[in-house]
């Protein structure tokens, strides 16, 4: 799953706040900002699981503001280890 996020979602801590719920679910991928403000996830593992996972995306941390949210299903590649910040 590929989840590109809109608003204000940098300097947030919105990253941190992603690996956070991630590891607390088993999710594996990264968080990583993008040249034009947004935030993108790559995620990747049960489906229960991953859908918790974007619940919480969409609210984010307290001081964050989601306007926009872009949600691609991909296959898994099974690439990823642990759930990281680029």
């Amino acid at each position: 799953m590929v989840v590109t996020l809109g608003g204000r979602v940098q300097g947030v801590g919105f990253r941190s706040f992603a690996r956070y719920k991630a590891i607390l679910l088993g999710i594996k991928g990264y968080a990583r900002n993008t040249f034009d403000g947004r935030l993108e996830v790559t995620a990747e593992g049960p489906v229960e699981e991953l859908e918790e996972f974007l619940k919480e995306l969409t609210k984010g941390p307290p001081s964050a503001r989601v306007r926009e949210v872009d949600v691609r299903f991909e296959t898994a590649t099974d690439e990823f280890y642990e759930f990281s910040i680029r």
